[in-house]
């Protein structure tokens, strides 16, 4: 399978670090690119069991699971593939949809085990509370293949625990904006920031140009 990848995501596919933090605005491919990655990773030979996730459960069948399977369908492996409600299988490679809530009412984490997942993937994860993400990534510790944590998200809010975890502010042009950076202690995580010029070849022109008029 040929899939055409953005350059600035290149590491997701030839990198293996514990973490990834794919973060950026509107239009920056993120989902698509995360889709490609769990798509390329299901059919190969070496062992992939995948969770796509999201704080509540019902939200993933239109984002990123959907993502998935249209990535398929592009591809032309769809048919190869057993794709049922919120799984995707090929042999004995799964993706499976798992929410940190099952509903919005919900008070407590309804996670179930997921030592033998060797592979997470967060669409929205500024919205996971820290203490929901810890518990996830202690359940993760299977063998069988390199774990891969990876966070889909905005730039969320500089007190924001993700950024106090991973980052360290520096000054944006933009005054009251920041740009989040690596702290350069950190050695099992790689983080990409993109915007829609990462993959502006797929986006309306009129879309780019709304996106251009809100630094005005």
């Amino acid at each position: 399978m040929i899939q055409a990848v953005s350059e600035i995501y290149k590491p997701l596919f030839t990198e293996h670090p514990r973490y990834f933090i794919l973060m950026g605005g509107r239009g920056a491919g993120r989902s698509t690119v995360a889709s490609q990655f769990a798509n390329a990773k299901l059919i190969a030979p070496e062992y992939f069991r995948c969770a796509i996730m999201r704080y509540i459960l019902g939200d993933i069948r239109n984002s990123i699971f959907r993502e998935i399977t249209d990535r398929a369908e592009e591809n032309g492996i769809d048919d190869k593939l057993h794709i049922r409600d919120m799984t995707i299988e090929y042999g004995l490679n799964s993706i499976n949809a798992v929410g940190f809530r099952k509903s919005s009412g919900d008070q407590k984490s309804k996670l179930k085990s997921l030592a033998s997942y060797n592979c997470v993937i967060i669409e929205e994860a500024d919205e996971i509370p820290e203490e929901d993400f810890i518990q996830l990534d202690d359940s993760l510790r299977t063998v069988k293949g390199d774990i891969t944590i990876i966070l889909l998200l905005n730039p969320p809010a500089k007190d924001h625990w993700i950024i106090k975890r991973w980052f360290t502010l520096e000054d944006s042009e933009q005054p009251g904006f920041y740009i989040p950076v690596l702290k350069p202690e950190i050695k099992d995580t790689i983080a990409i920031r993109a915007d829609y010029h990462s993959y502006e070849q797929n986006i309306a022109p009129a879309s780019v140009e709304q996106y251009e008029n809100y630094k005005i």
